[in-house]
């Protein structure tokens, strides 16, 4: 049971711009229904990572019977047997179109008018909301609440691997962060930033597409983030310095935990952060203990009612 009291902290929390949510691959499925049967024909809701390898498996015909619902073995068959040419052309069909928006993207959309709305008195820190995911429903939601961002996208494709790109508001062209140890150009505090720390699809340029998907891609992530520095330094320094909110993200994702790491270690304060997942396994539980991440053990769908409810207290003519 989560009380009113988390809630409310969060929220306010939240309004002073110290809270990262960090949208894992549950975030943009946590809608569909446990026996629905996804299709790429599809738009109500989006792969679930099992899915996704499933359709890839047929599509390239893997041919192991047993591990089809693992996505980092088939997509690197895939890569393998007619390169990453296909595969991302098959990723492409999938995450280049407009699937329906969920209440979560919603939200966190309209974060940066609540914050206004909280900070008219005071200094406003604009959202740095992360994404593990290759769709662009955050950015979409955005356009829908007339919200300028920043996009900043981790490079998978072998030209220029292992650096983000910085897609400016109101730009048509995104540039490569080579040196991100002097790089200067985030609004940070001025307008909120779109972390996508797995790649991304880009609708407009298909040559931009960028994905950690196969067991090379998630080697080749490690020994980046491992070996140097690996964000900007200007956002490094604000990360170390806020809450997060796990949202549909899994232990099993082992790229955003060295991410992850990195961040903490670099903290000398402490930082209180939770994780919201149903049907939590005890090695988690451990694990995020050990990092001072409160772990609830609820929907995501409930827990959005909950936020939703303090901001109806903080707010009562808000707009639901």
């Amino acid at each position: 049971m989560v009380g009113e009291d988390h809630y409310s902290n969060v929220v306010e929390q939240m309004l002073l711009g110290d809270v990262v949510p960090l949208l894992g691959a549950g975030a943009s499925s946590y809608l569909q229904p446990r026996t629905a049967r996804w299709s790429p024909s599809r738009r109500d809701f989006l792969p679930r990572g099992p899915d996704l390898a499933r359709h890839l498996a047929k599509r390239f015909h893997y041919p192991e019977k047993r591990d089809r619902t693992d996505l980092l073995r088939v997509s690197q068959y895939a890569a393998l047997t007619v390169g990453s040419g296909p595969l991302y052309k098959s990723l492409r069909e999938l995450f280049n179109a407009d699937y329906q928006l969920t209440p979560l993207h919603t939200f966190f959309a309209r974060l940066p008018a609540v914050i206004r709305q909280a900070r008219r008195h005071g200094d406003i820190r604009y959202p740095i909301l992360m994404t593990t995911n290759y769709d662009d429903n955050l950015e979409r939601a955005l356009r829908v609440e007339h919200e300028p961002f920043d996009v900043l996208t981790y490079i998978a494709a072998p030209t220029h691997q292992g650096k983000f790109s910085h897609l400016a508001w109101g730009s048509s062209k995104a540039v490569v962060i080579h040196e991100p140890h002097t790089y200067n150009e985030l609004p940070l505090n001025v307008r909120t930033i779109v972390l996508k720390i797995h790649g991304s699809v880009d609708r407009s340029d298909a040559s931009s597409d960028s994905y950690v998907i196969t067991e090379n891609d998630y080697l080749n992530y490690l020994l980046r983030v491992d070996g140097e520095r690996f964000l900007p330094a200007t956002l490094s320094s604000e990360l170390i310095q806020r809450n997060f909110l796990f949202l549909g993200y899994s232990m099993r994702d082992w790229n955003l935990r060295v991410v992850l790491e990195r961040i903490w270690n670099e903290r000398t304060l402490g930082y209180q952060s939770w994780s919201v997942q149903s049907d939590v396994k005890e090695l988690d539980r451990l694990f995020w203990r050990l990092r001072e991440v409160d772990v609830l053990d609820i929907e995501l769908s409930e827990y959005l009612t909950g936020l939703e409810a303090a901001l109806a207290r903080r707010f009562p003519s808000r707009r639901s």
